[in-house]
């Protein structure tokens, strides 16, 4: 159910200053989803106003109508929303089942908008389900994103339509790349009643100025909608500033991290030395001292001290050197076994392509065979066409001898009835014409005869 007004009268409405928009909303690409989840969400369009500063307690009022009321539904339209003009009205599509792509099906929103309106037509995203929805007003959901639609393109002498896909801001989420896909159309002042909206039928979408539908905000919102929207733009560029130093910041932690690990193993290979020295001290100093130390110079001692840390130096070397030796021993065979299981891979693909490369020689083989059965068939095929014509030659020819069977049976029947007429008339003719007679009937029962005999082989 819709309220139209008539092209006729659009000059008339709005003070005479005002286009007809027409906006189809789509929905959310799949390309640009909401970073969450969303559940009930609907859009809001507000051709007068613009978006604001504290969005945290904004909601869209609603007006809800009763149909036993006593008050018919037109008295009510005009009372809540034309005569209602010192406060600006937005206009809702339905609610949206659950998800991060939300979608309208290209539902239909009318109104009239000012030329001035029209270069920031405000778009609001609202979710009215879900943990952040008020139970008591089911169509006032919080504000959830924000963009703008410039239309002023579209004023012309001919009503003009176009695509837009608009950049949502979302409170939660500024850095997000949403958009919103949605078509406008502009009907301009002093256009034809032919070129205006066409009405609707009840099956496809219903508008926006439906009961229960249109709600109005109020105009000292406009300016904290626009106040939010400049400080949404500002806060936009100072996270992305924020956010590109905490990359960098990340970045160095993790240098700092590298730096502080291969600190870590230094330190650790140093403890190791110092406890096995300790160890060794600790050893030392718990054995007996051996004999004869005590017949040695304090300078015979230094010097037999000096050789024992130098053997003992040179063992550890060779010991750190055995080590290293162990572990490049224990990475080639690490490598060996990841080439040896390349190798079972390839010979797996070997194995493979040659069993592929055996079904097409196998079917290559089919191949010659069926070319060789084919062209048997094309040379039995030819010879049973020869036959074939041989054999409709001699059926063409049997029917021309019977054909002249059949003629000469006519004319044996006529000899014979001549010849029994002359027989009656036996006594009037000589013997002669009658041996005549019969020499001729002789022949043609001869001919006949032979030309049975060719008929019958």
């Amino acid at each position: 159910m819709m309220r139209e007004p008539g092209h006729e009268v659009l000059d008339s409405l709005g003070g005479g200053v005002s286009h007809g928009l027409e906006i189809r909303v789509h929905g959310v690409p799949h390309g640009r989803p909401l970073p969450d989840l969303v559940e009930g969400a609907l859009v809001a369009v507000c051709p007068e106003s613009s978006v604001g500063a504290d969005t945290r307690d904004l909601r869209v009022p609603v007006a809800t109508y009763l149909y036993d009321q006593r008050i018919e539904l037109s008295a009510f339209l005009d009372e809540h929303f034309i005569s209602a003009g010192s406060q600006l009205r937005c206009f809702l599509t339905p609610l949206s089942g659950a998800s991060r792509t939300p979608q309208w099906g290209q539902f239909l929103l009318r109104c009239m908008s000012s030329t001035t309106a029209l270069k920031a037509v405000a778009i609001l995203l609202f979710e009215c389900r879900g943990v952040r929805a008020d139970p008591d007003m089911p169509l006032s959901g919080n504000l959830m994103g924000f963009s703008s639609l410039d239309a002023s393109s579209l004023v012309g002498s001919e009503p003009m339509s176009r695509s837009f896909l608009l950049d949502l801001r979302l409170l939660e989420a500024p850095g997000a790349s949403t958009s919103l896909e949605i078509e406008a159309r502009v009907w301009p002042r002093g256009s034809s009643g032919a070129d205006g909206p066409k009405p609707v039928s009840t099956s496809a979408p219903a508008v926006a100025l439906a009961a229960g539908t249109v709600g109005t905000v109020a105009p000292s919102e406009v300016q904290d909608f626009r106040l939010n929207h400049e400080l949404s733009v500002q806060l936009s560029k100072e996270f992305n500033l924020r956010a590109a130093a905490l990359k960098r910041a990340g970045e160095e932690i993790v240098t700092l991290r590298r730096q502080v690990q291969l600190l870590k193993n230094e330190n650790r290979s140093l403890r190791a030395q110092v406890e096995d020295e300790e160890k060794l001290v600790q050893e030392v100093q718990q054995r007996p001292p051996p004999e004869g130390l005590e017949k040695l110079s304090a300078a015979e001692l230094a010097g037999k001290l000096q050789r024992t840390l130098e053997k003992y130096r040179e063992e550890k070397a060779k010991a750190s050197e055995l080590t290293r030796r162990m572990e490049d021993a224990l990475k080639e065979v690490s490598r060996a076994r990841g080439l040896e299981r390349s190798l079972e891979e390839l010979q797996q693909v070997h194995l493979e392509q040659n069993r592929e490369l055996q079904r097409l020689q196998d079917e290559g083989r089919k191949l010659d065979t069926y070319r060789q059965t084919a062209k048997t068939q094309e040379k039995v095929i030819s010879k049973l066409e020869k036959i074939l014509e041989s054999s409709l030659q001699e059926v063409q020819k049997a029917q021309k001898v019977q054909v002249d069977i059949e003629r000469l049976k006519t004319e044996n029947l006529k000899l014979r009835e001549r010849c029994s007429s002359l027989l009656t008339r036996k006594k009037e003719a000589g013997d002669d014409e009658a041996q005549e007679l019969r020499q001729r009937l002789a022949e043609k029962d001869a001919e006949i005869v032979r030309l049975q005999k060719v008929a019958c082989c």
